[in-house]
């Protein structure tokens, strides 16, 4: 996992939580001088948080919409270049959900967990070659989907306030992120003479390590007994770049007839990696996928600008809710 320079913001709120386990609790409150029982609660909140930063999915899609000959022909030849691809929205709802068991007056653990994450979309580009003859038909369709199931986050929380009816918490820890990439596209071209061919690239891979950080400020408000009013705002650093997973490639070619020709089927399986490859169709280069169990050999005709593919979940929230107190 590739730690950004936004973990400078969450790593101190971490590490202070996780020292507190080590250090002596501070000089007692008057409301302290009764033994303290632990409890459980549960937490429920929602809010506003910041849009996910770009990420190679996208830009992806959008190399290949604006490759270089789709833009030349856009502005001299609009008829032979037909549709986009929309990128994936960049929003997400937030919401939490959070079991809590305080052992101490100052000290608890909390594991937590969201809603999924489920970003796709489909889209078609038409290329058309006009020739004498005729015209050559090609269809690029892409259908890229990334899917994260519900999380689960472990934070540490210590309060170093904690008055009658209010408390201030700092927290952090760690989250595991089941999260999927999946990319299916398909190629279908269309000759002149009738012969057409279909080719379907599948990839589908998932991070080896689906672990992220977070960290936060927490604000408690005791409204009645076992009722707490909650705000609190959070950063997590979710960066993976470490993806692994099989690419498959099947093709298909017909005769004008309609009688199938031939049929193949390749598979790989490895690291997931982003390059850019020319189309020998196009004459353009422009960004795909692939899973390779070794790094390709780079060439300037070809394979060029490769790395491992990532998918940057990193964002900042701002919620509020209610804490009730199971016992």
């Amino acid at each position: 996992m590739v730690i950004n320079k936004r973990i400078h913001l969450i790593l101190p709120l971490t590490v202070l939580s996780i020292v507190a386990i080590f250090i002596s609790s501070p000089p007692a409150f008057p409301q302290e001088r009764s033994p303290f029982k632990p409890n459980l609660s549960f937490k429920l909140t929602g809010g506003w948080g910041t849009t996910l930063r770009e990420n190679d999915v996208n830009r992806m899609l959008d190399s290949f919409t604006n490759n270089s000959k789709f833009v030349y022909l856009r502005e001299h030849d609009p008829r032979a270049v037909i549709g986009e691809l929309a990128p994936l929205d960049n929003r997400v709802s937030e919401w939490e959900a959070e079991f809590r068991i305080d052992f101490s007056r100052h000290l608890g653990l909390g594991v937590a967990t969201s809603l999924p994450i489920k970003k796709t979309n489909e889209g078609t580009v038409r290329y058309i070659m006009f020739v004498p003859e005729g015209q050559q038909v090609h269809d690029y369709t892409y259908h890229p989907t990334i899917l994260v199931a519900p999380p689960v986050r472990f934070t540490v929380y210590y309060s170093p306030f904690k008055g009658s009816v209010f408390k201030a918490s700092i927290n952090g820890g760690i989250g595991i992120y089941p999260e999927r990439i999946t990319i299916e596209r398909t190629f279908v071209i269309t000759s002149v003479s009738g012969f057409s061919g279909r080719t379907l690239n599948k990839t589908d891979a998932r991070p080896k390590y689906p672990l992220g950080l977070h960290g936060g400020l927490e604000f408690e408000l005791y409204l009645f007994k076992g009722l707490s009013l909650v705000i609190e705002g959070q950063a997590r650093v979710v960066n993976f770049a470490n993806f692994r997973g099989r690419t498959q490639i099947f093709t298909w070619e017909w005769f004008p007839s309609g009688e199938l020709r031939t049929t193949s089927h390749d598979e790989q399986a490895g690291a997931l990696y982003y390059y850019t490859e020319e189309d020998v169709y196009l004459g353009a280069r422009y960004v795909r996928f692939h899973a390779f169990d070794k790094v390709p050999d780079v060439s300037a005709g070809f394979i060029a600008d490769i790395r491992r593919v990532r998918l940057d979940l990193s964002r900042f929230a701002i919620r509020a809710g209610l804490r009730i107190r199971l016992f």
